[in-house]
């Protein structure tokens, strides 16, 4: 089916209940409808929210979820994840949008006093697979900051560390007080990272003492898990879900760390 798009700009030509009943119509054929008006929305749910008129743009998707948002700022002011039903009406010299979800019970309300433009678009498909990704950098940052997610008692002792055949992401020590060389990948590893691990390992062990070597990567190959067991080297696989949500730690941690303007112009 072809993505059609209706922007109907002249709304003031018609009468509310028609406005209705076309916006009904679209929600029944779920269609992505944007309506950018002058509103106040009510709340009643978990908890309850007034905000009184202002200019705001109403998003219903095609699933039925609702969102309203300012004229300012990147996030919803309300919103409406699920819903079980959805309906446009008119009182008076209202447009009215109701959202109710019955589980947990909420419902959203939008008073809508002018209408400035509709956007009805039906046809839309978006069958992509999300994949939530955190780069090598973000994976380092937040092993240096929790290290335990590696294992107990683990002590990161330099990061980025010269050796002879490159640099080592971290330098660290054990539990035991072994020497551990950690190598990070941000995708499925493959065996040229256990064979650049496994160089790594023999440079410091030159030095003496036990080293051991952690591969730390989203995955791993079939081959590079034998090259690792074959070499007495270790793998730790991360989650990219729980490494976003350690990730948003580390920014708090490092924003805290962070002069507020106050005692940065007292201390200047």
């Amino acid at each position: 089916m072809p993505v059609k798009t209706l922007l109907w700009d002249k709304v003031d030509t018609e009468t509310l209940p028609s406005i209705a009943e076309k916006l009904n119509n679209a929600l029944r054929e779920h269609s992505l409808i944007i309506i950018v008006c002058r509103c106040a929305i009510n709340y009643a749910g978990r908890s309850r929210s007034i905000l009184p008129e202002g200019d705001r743009v109403i998003m219903v998707k095609t699933n039925g979820s609702v969102l309203v948002h300012r004229p300012f700022g990147y996030s919803p002011v309300n919103w409406q994840p699920e819903t079980s039903f959805v309906k446009f009406e008119a009182d008076g010299d209202l447009l009215r949008m109701i959202a109710v979800r019955d589980s947990p019970r909420e419902v959203l309300e939008a008073n809508i006093q002018s209408i400035h433009t509709v956007m009805i678009v039906s046809g839309m498909r978006d069958e992509a697979k999300f994949t939530m990704y955190v780069s090598e950098k973000e994976v380092k940052d937040v092993i240096e900051e929790f290290p335990e997610i590696i294992e107990p008692g683990l002590k990161i002792l330099e990061r980025e560390k010269r050796v002879e055949d490159g640099i080592i992401d971290f330098l660290a020590r054990d539990s035991k007080g072994r020497t551990v060389v950690i190598e990070v990948k941000d995708e499925r590893a493959g065996i040229d990272a256990g064979k650049q691990l496994l160089r790594y390992v023999k440079a410091l062990s030159k030095t003496g003492g036990e080293v051991r070597g952690i591969l730390v990567a989203p995955g791993f190959s079939k081959g590079l898990i034998e090259f690792l067991e074959r070499n007495g080297l270790e793998k730790v696989r991360y989650d990219q879900q729980r490494m976003l949500k350690l990730l948003d730690k580390v920014s708090e941690k490092q924003a805290s760390k962070h002069p507020t303007l106050e005692e940065f112009i007292r201390r200047g």
